[in-house]
């Protein structure tokens, strides 16, 4: 019903477009060129019956154009409150129609969704509502718009505004419809029931239809039931006279047949037909009010210039519609009749035959008509495709910049790479709040109707992901919109389909991971309905096998899936191209034999990706000929195309996006694939130096060629292409994109911008080639993007290439572990009362600043080789500590060399009087909060940690056990391959940074309100 109402509104529009430049021409050449003006408005009309069907068939011509923010935000996103309203007391939003939640409804956490976490989740309220306290006294806040509308189930779905509007324009078009149906039907009885005629009247009407020019027989009649001569039809024409001068000569004789021939001439009959089928389907629309009111006139005035020149002056033309007006009977004239003297027009006509010197002309000529018919349609086709967006340059500007493009000054800082906020006070783009406990989902009293989940199940609001100058309250309200949007497209058996052929697989599947991702609840019953929907189906298409395996991987069962899950992966594994040109990618359908493309193939390794990370094991030849063809096929400059090989076509940035995710993917499906480990620690997995060159190009290449809005590369594509980057942003942890000059592109707040300012005001919908569905879905996964609360800052200290030089000439040693804090994350996120989504970011420290480390509560340090660390950035790690955060620190592949490095360098970035690491005690917090570590018969922990104080807390823990190197094995499922000591490892590893990122996350939660204080 959405995406129907929102075609009628585009439809609305792009005809106002159309009628409103035909009436402006014809007004302005009525009076000199009454044809003309005639002939416009009858291919006017014929352009608006095809209007919506071109608009449906046609591609999308995207046009950025400058757009004020301040009114785009106005449409797009509600209005503030002046006052902060309790989460706890939040008012709902009304949904649309009579479905209304109520005023003052309280959410309450269902039992399998409540805080478990003893220590964390109650740090983060403490800190929200010390935040929340403080924030009282401003303006707005960010639970001002909090997204809890009510969603109702689509089977009990209620009349909403767009449902009354629907059927109101339906009742008026059907009212319309029957008044046409009544008009034919009588003018069908008139025709019949009057008598032919013969004699003078026939045969002056033979004479004049010769000079005319017309070859179609017309008949005579005469009917007591007309007051002025009338003409009916268009492929049968027949004039009826009155019956009161039929059966005499009439002196006026001449001028009748001449008007009503004329009529028949210019076929004016069909033209009121076509007329009134546009007021049929326009007839909500004024325009077409004005179009129908001025056709009228130019009909008659049309006509009239040919009577003035056949009877060679105005005066008897003149005195024969004098003498037609004062016989006119009282009676209504017919809907479908082509009269000839109209008292309410007549006036106007005299003054305007008065002033004629006639016409010998019925219609234009063949060049004239060919080209107004021309002019009109390519103004339709234009209006169809032209489908305008902001240019980002100017509708991405954030609320208070200047006209020039800079920011205006405000109390909060500006850094380098245009982020806001002093490191000591994070603004409200940067704290953790959350809402007090509140909960996922709501009922309103009496009803088991679901309403719209909260937004995370846990109470934790974040802060937005890259932050700077897109509020959270901005981009969760477009977000909870878009859901409801999707929601009430949903079917009632589950599914996303428009029709049996349009792929409700691949629909479905993606409608679902949006909705999950972006952070609705999977325990709803429309979640649940859509689920199990998809159960039933046997996709045969590639990109369906795979948003499938990636939607049971994530929101699905595991235990009951598990069975279709390992299907699915076995088909995605048999469609491999074995050899060729193409050879380890992937085409559309199953079989091995296709071209291939890089658009399937990266789904295919999102797809397998999903499955090894529910236990699901792919061969070794998988990923090892995925990294061949991606290795291969990519361009010199870093780009790869959609199937040509390396540097045959230039590249596009969505395959690029492709490429970088891909291989991060391989990369990790590479590591899994090794042979069994038998020992205690197991071989530490070495990052692949190729393929970590060709991701760096890949990435510079996308940061400078990076545009969030519609460009000739990738309008088409714009959404599907924003998600890409959003998804290679999420397996990095890179929160930047390198520009290639030797700064930093924030692809996030860019997109956020672009995205707010796009959204429909009416629907909550996106837009590009694709339909609203997969637009929408798209747009949800890259807004859902930057609402993921940061908890770690994975630091990385290899220098950046040089700018302009190859990225592949970065000097210094980085991590080799590109995939441990992202495996960690995800085993915390699966914990109790945590939050579902939690992302990481990769800073690195010759780049960063205090404002980037400060968007976490936990820096990460990890490496083989001792970082160099200058004065300069050991003095930020220093203020970051001081400042109430935190640090984590690993020896990786327990390098002795960096454990020594590590143990002098910590008495660096402690005050003077701080006697450096020490082992912490089996009693310490960090042993018992959400596991249990310490061993009860030995009474150890099996990796100790040690840690180091700063201002009273552990503000620095150290592992020099390498547990990055089991987090990077770490998979959701055992691994049957691995031996029980290892498994044992690996799960006792996952544990204890478990336990160390939320002790830690509470204290630096603790130290930031402290510090407010």
């Amino acid at each position: 019903m959405t995406a129907t109402w929102q075609f009628f509104c585009d439809v609305w529009l792009r005809s106002s477009g159309l009628v409103g430049g035909a009436l402006l021409l014809s007004l302005l050449i009525q009076r000199r060129r009454p044809l003309i003006a005639s002939n416009l408005i009858t291919a006017t009309c014929a352009c608006l019956l095809v209007l919506p069907i071109l608009m449906a068939v046609l591609p999308q011509l995207t046009i950025p154009v400058g757009v004020s923010v301040a009114t785009s935000r106005q449409t797009a996103s509600p209005v503030r409150s002046s006052r902060a309203t309790p989460p706890d007391r939040q008012t709902t939003p009304p949904v649309s129609g009579r479905e209304r939640a109520p005023a003052n409804s309280v959410t309450t956490p269902p039992e399998t969704e409540s805080h478990s976490h003893p220590a964390l989740a109650r740090a983060i309220s403490d800190d929200a509502d010390q935040q929340v306290a403080a924030d009282s006294s401003s303006a707005t806040s960010l639970f001002d718009n909090f997204p809890g509308r009510a969603v109702t189930s689509p089977e009990n779905t209620t009349w909403n505004g767009t449902t009354v509007l629907l059927v109101v324009y339906a009742l008026g078009a059907g009212l319309w419809g029957l008044r046409l149906i009544v008009g034919l039907y009588l003018t069908g009885r008139l025709r019949r029931s009057a008598e032919n005629l013969a004699g003078h009247w026939p045969d002056r009407c033979q004479y004049w239809c010769s000079q005319l020019g017309i070859r179609q027989p017309v008949e005579i009649l005469a009917s007591a039931e007309v007051a002025v001569p009338t003409t009916l039809g268009w492929l049968r024409p027949a004039i009826i006279l009155p019956a009161e001068i039929a059966n005499a000569p009439h002196p006026h004789q001449d001028a009748i047949l001449l008007h009503e021939l004329a009529h028949i001439a210019r076929a004016d009959y069909r033209n009121l037909l076509l007329l009134h089928v546009v007021q049929i389907l326009y007839w909500c629309h004024p325009l077409v009010w004005l179009l129908q009111r001025l056709a009228g006139p130019l009909r008659e005035q049309a006509c009239d210039a040919v009577c003035i020149h056949w009877l060679q002056g105005a005066g008897p033309y003149r005195d024969a519609l004098l003498a037609l007006a004062r016989e006119r009977a009282l009676r209504p004239r017919l809907a479908l009749g082509l009269a000839m003297a109209h008292s309410s027009r007549l006036s106007r006509r005299l003054a305007q035959i008065a002033h004629s010197s006639g016409s010998d002309q019925v219609v234009p000529s063949r060049r004239v008509r060919l080209t107004i018919a021309s002019l009109i349609l390519a103004a339709g086709l234009l209006l169809a495709a032209v489908h305008f967006v902001p240019h980002p340059a100017q509708a991405a500007a954030p609320p208070g910049a200047s006209p020039s493009g800079t920011a205006s000054p405000s109390p909060r800082s500006a850094t380098a790479d245009n982020t806001v906020t002093p490191a000591a006070t994070p603004s409200t783009d940067d704290r953790l709040l959350t809402s007090a406990g509140k909960t996922t989902s709501q009922l309103k009293p009496g009803s088991s109707r679901p309403t719209a989940p909260a937004w995370d199940e846990t109470g934790l609001e974040p802060w937005l992901y890259t932050a700077g100058g897109i509020p959270v309250a901005d981009v969760k309200t477009a977000v909870a919109r878009a859901q409801q949007a999707l929601l009430k497209q949903q079917r009632p058996d589950g599914s996303w389909d428009l029709e049996p052929s349009k792929f409700p697989v691949g629909r479905t599947s993606l409608a679902l991971l949006a909705l999950h991702r972006s952070g609705f609840s999977p325990h709803t019953p429309e979640f649940t309905r859509g689920l199990n929907w998809l159960r039933t189906q046997q996709p045969t298409l590639n990109y369906e096998i795979s948003l499938l395996l990636q939607l049971l991987a994530t929101a699905g069962d595991n235990s009951q899936d598990l069975p279709q899950m390992t299907k699915l992966a076995a088909d995605l594994q048999a469609g491999q191209v074995p050899a060729g040109p193409a050879s380890g990618s992937w085409s559309y359908q199953q079989a091995p034999g296709g071209r291939g493309d890089r658009s399937n193939a990266q789904y295919a390794i999102l797809g397998l990706h999903a499955a090894e990370q529910s236990g699901i094991a792919n061969t070794p030849e998988l990923w090892t000929n995925s990294r061949q063809h991606w290795i291969e096929s990519q361009n010199r400059d870093g780009a790869w195309s959609y199937s040509s090989p390396a540097n045959g076509m230039p590249g596009t940035g969505s395959m690029t996006a492709a490429g970088v995710a891909s291989l991060y993917l391989i990369q990790h499906g590479l590591h899994r694939s090794r042979p069994a480990i038998a020992d205690t620690a197991g071989p530490c997995p070495l990052t692949d130096p190729g393929l970590m060159q060709a991701i760096e190009k890949g990435r510079h290449w996308l940061g400078t060629h990076f545009v969030a809005a519609p460009t000739p590369e990738n309008g088409p594509w714009l959404l599907h292409y924003l998600a890409g980057v959003a998804r290679a942003s999420q397996f990095s942890g890179q929160r930047f994109l390198p520009d290639g000059q030797g700064g930093q592109r924030d692809w996030y707040r860019e997109s956020a911008r672009y995205l707010l300012n796009v959204q429909n005001p009416s629907t909550g919908t996106w837009q590009d080639v694709s339909d609203p569905l997969i637009a929408t879905s798209f747009a949800l996964l890259t807004l859902s993007q930057g609402l993921d609360p940061v908890l770690v800052s994975k630091l990385e200290f290899a220098t950046p290439p040089a700018p302009g030089a190859d990225p592949a000439s970065a000097g210094g040693t980085g991590q080799r572990h590109p995939q441990d804090v992202r495996n960690l994350l995800r085993f915390v996120s699966q914990q109790p009362g945590l939050p579902r989504h939690l992302a990481w970011q990769s800073l690195n420290i010759h780049q960063a600043q205090l404002t980037d480390l400060h968007r976490s509560p936990i820096v990460y340090l990890a490496g083989v080789e001792p970082p160099d660390f200058t004065a300069e950035q050991t003095a930020l790690l220093k203020s970051y500590l001081a400042q109430g955060g935190k640090l984590f620190v690993d020896a990786s592949c327990r390098s002795a060399a960096f454990d020594k490095w590590f143990r002098e360098y910590a008495r660096q970035l402690a005050p003077a009087e701080t006697a450096g690491l020490t082992p912490l005690p089996t009693d310490h917090p960090i042993y018992h909060g959400e596991f249990d570590l310490i061993d009860a018969g030995s009474g150890t922990a099996p990796f100790p940690l040690w840690g180091l104080e700063i201002g009273g807390q552990t503000a620095i823990v150290y592992s020099p056990h390498g547990l990055s190197c089991l987090w990077e094995r770490w998979t959701p499922n055992a691994d049957p391959r691995h031996s029980a000591q290892f498994s044992a490892n690996l799960t006792a590893a996952i544990r204890s940074g478990t336990n160390v990122v939320t002790y830690l996350t509470r204290s630096a939660l603790e130290s930031r309100k402290a510090t407010r204080n």
